[in-house]
């Protein structure tokens, strides 16, 4: 990549490298920070086709309505119902645009509270396995978005996945009502998780998210878009605790994110790693589990003060 996609500026400085937290074979990824507005985005871009090669069907959760008990499952669903209230408290009940819905579990349960939904979804394999429900409303690309007036158009950590923000942004303004919201959630680059935790920060998700945005630079990004910034909230409980978990695990845990991996998206590390391997990263998790949360729920709520917690939310609306 050439140049900034917020300010077009050629001229950066490089930041450090990172491996992805799937990549058995430790590849690593660099990032850099744009001389001209700061953004830090992932140098050099991969291709088109390594980029879709990066996600997988659970990557976008289970599909809604899929038989499971756990109590991830319970988790879930007080997370999902957390999510649509905050929407609700922002915004009119009406119209919806979810943009990168994945498996359209908030769609859905925002049709269930009433609201007219539509999703956009590029992932084939995600719209394939989508509720019926929902297959006639999800749109492979902005454009093919049937223009309306939208009361709420979201992007839940969508963002930093994308190589032309600014685009997707502009795109996306014509389809924002004149009193509607869009609100946006990203990682905090600058918040004292990523600083602290650097190159193992679980928010960092190399190489996946090609932008690595802050406060400064997404407000920027928004403006040049055709979006004022109304409010930036830094209290994102879930995102900022668990992420703030995860990443303290990942100072004292070998393996990257491990107990986020056998939770959420349930990875056999005994398949992966040697025994003796897989023994010490499970003692060491469940020694270490109780004194970090306890570090991460007050490192949550401090960060969150200071505006400098692991994840943030933005509400705009059209300047």
């Amino acid at each position: 990549m050439t140049v900034c996609p917020v300010c077009g500026a050629a001229a950066t400085r490089p930041l450090f490298s990172a491996p992805s937290p799937d990549d058995a074979a430790g590849a690593r990824y660099g990032l850099e920070r744009c001389a001209g507005c700061g953004l830090v985005r992932l140098d050099p871009f991969p291709s088109a086709a390594q980029l879709a090669s990066l996600y997988f069907l659970d990557y976008y959760g289970r599909p809604p309505g899929a038989p499971d008990d756990s109590a991830l499952s319970r988790w879930n669903g007080w997370f999902l119902d957390r999510r649509c209230r905050r929407v609700e408290r922002r915004a009119r009940r009406g119209r919806l645009l979810d943009v990168g819905c994945g498996s359209g579990e908030f769609l859905l349960a925002m049709q269930r509270r009433g609201w007219d939904v539509t999703g956009v979804e590029p992932a084939a394999e995600a719209r394939a396995a989508l509720p019926a429900a929902l297959r006639e409303r999800v749109h492979a690309t902005i454009d093919a978005v049937p223009p309306d007036a939208y009361d709420a158009v979201t992007l839940w950590h969508v963002l930093e996945h994308l190589t032309a923000p600014r685009e997707t942004l502009a795109g996306l303004r014509p389809l924002v009502a004149r009193d509607g919201l869009l609100l946006v959630a990203v990682p905090n680059f600058a918040s004292w998780e990523s600083r602290l935790g650097r190159d193992r920060w679980f928010h960092l998700d190399l190489p996946r998210h090609v932008m690595q945005f802050e406060p400064a630079t997404v407000a920027r990004l928004l403006g040049e878009a055709g979006f004022r910034v109304r409010a930036v909230n830094h209290f994102s409980w879930i995102y900022n605790a668990f992420g703030a978990f995860q990443t303290l695990l990942n100072l004292v845990i070998p393996e990257r994110n491990f107990l986020y991996n056998s939770w959420k998206r349930r990875l056999d590390y005994r398949a992966r790693l040697s025994p003796a391997r897989y023994r010490l990263c499970r003692a060491l998790s469940l020694s270490a589990t109780p004194p970090t949360l306890v570090v991460a729920l007050a490192l949550s709520g401090v960060s969150g003060l200071f505006g400098r917690a692991g994840t943030m939310e933005i509400e705009a609306t059209p300047a």
